[in-house]
């Protein structure tokens, strides 16, 4: 969610039927949630477990988070590698400093705390300079074998969601408009591999786990209201899931469940309202 929380799930519908009139609200919101700069955690267990987290995202360097962002742009880097989820040659690395960047632009969100801001916006200061080197607008911390070779090896697409929804997070919570650059290239190569690739070609592609890299699409159409995103959105609809499930059929049963599940239990038969873009 983004900005207001009004992006629920996509409809299963293609993209080429998307036309610009679809881009205007079509239901009224009926609520919206707290901004959390205006939520403030009493002392409790709560917010014992969010100084903790704190404590940790504080805790944790850029130049070691960028480390294999920067190797496998070609640029050099002395950092020392964080092991587990960041060990380097592991896709995981990019998810990682996805979350990271959600982490620290919501903590900084719920606490005011400049450092975690300061933190999040040197990562991404990082990270356009490793997307400059690449040139393509690719960003990731294994080589581009989508654009090249028509691939979507396991985890790709899921890494890449999680960087696109830390970027978007970083320009909605803390106000750093590099940050949706450089989610606007992302997703400009995004759609420069994708545009090659049939509807069957796609749907093949989406059988491996992609995570929500259409809800990320989505949501960065509804910040800059570019219709192409939205229509990029759509073609990452895995319809051996979202058709049925459009139709209240639940089949998930024999699928990976940390991909079909969430799929099939937020697909909503009605279209998300596009939020005009933000001024900062």
């Amino acid at each position: 969610m983004v900005a207001g929380g009004f992006l629920l799930a996509l409809a299963p519908i293609r993209a080429d039927t998307v036309t610009q009139n679809e881009l205007a609200p079509i239901v009224a919101l009926q609520a919206e949630p707290f901004p959390l700069q205006n939520v403030r955690l009493l002392a409790g267990p709560f917010r014992r477990a969010m100084e903790l987290d704190r404590t940790y995202l504080l805790s944790l360097e850029p130049d070691r988070l960028l480390n294999s962002f920067r190797l496998n742009a070609g640029l050099p880097s002395v950092a020392k590698p964080y092991g587990g989820w960041m060990t380097p040659g592991r896709v995981s690395c990019a998810e990682f400093v996805g979350h990271y960047l959600s982490a620290c632009a919501l903590m900084y969100a719920s606490t005011g705390d400049q450092r975690l801001r300061e933190k999040a916006n040197q990562v991404v200061s990082g990270l356009g300079q490793c997307q400059d080197k690449s040139g393509t607008g690719y960003l990731h911390t294994k080589p581009d074998n989508f654009t090249t070779r028509g691939e979507a090896p396991l985890g790709l697409w899921y890494q890449i969601h999680k960087l696109l929804a830390g970027l978007l997070d970083v320009y909605v919570y803390a106000a750093n408009p590099q940050a949706l650059e450089i989610a606007r290239k992302l997703g400009d190569w995004a759609k420069t591999g994708s545009d090659k690739l049939s509807y069957e070609q796609m749907q093949t592609m989406l059988d491996v786990e992609h995570g929500g890299i259409n809800e990320a699409l989505a949501n960065h159409c509804a910040l800059t209201n570019k219709k192409k995103y939205l229509q990029l959105a759509l073609r990452f609809n895995h319809m051996q899931v979202l058709g049925p499930a459009s139709q209240r059929a639940d089949n998930p049963t024999g699928k990976h469940a940390n991909t079909h599940i969430p799929c099939a239990a937020q697909t909503a038969p009605h279209r998300f309202p596009i939020q005009t873009p933000l001024q900062l």
